[in-house]
């Protein structure tokens, strides 16, 4: 079984792999026990990109948290694409099956 991924190190991952970064949370949806969390990221770095490409950079196969990924199933409500939005990411991460 994969080791449980926590707020900390997703905070920590994505502090250090997002340029740029204006403001980050990210918290444990899932009385932590590491299988749903929740994540807004603001950063220049998604200037000028699609939700497409931005969701890419994050959880794609080579996105910042393409390892935690294997472990944390993900559904992604990003910002719909607006000239004053464009800068946001949010992410909630869920899974049907139960990681705990």
């Amino acid at each position: 079984m994969a080791a449980k991924v926590t707020a900390e190190q997703l905070h920590e991952k994505l502090a250090a792999g997002v340029e740029d970064i204006e403001f980050l949370t990210v918290q444990d949806t899932s009385d932590g026990c590491g299988a749903k969390f929740a994540v807004v990221i603001v950063s220049k770095k998604f200037n000028g990109m699609t939700a497409v490409e931005r969701h890419q950079s994050i959880l794609g196969n080579e996105g910042v948290l393409a390892e935690e990924m294997k472990t944390v199933c993900a559904n992604w409500c990003g910002v719909p694409d607006h000239p004053h939005l464009s800068s946001f990411v949010v992410l909630t991460t869920s899974c049907s099956s139960t990681f705990c």
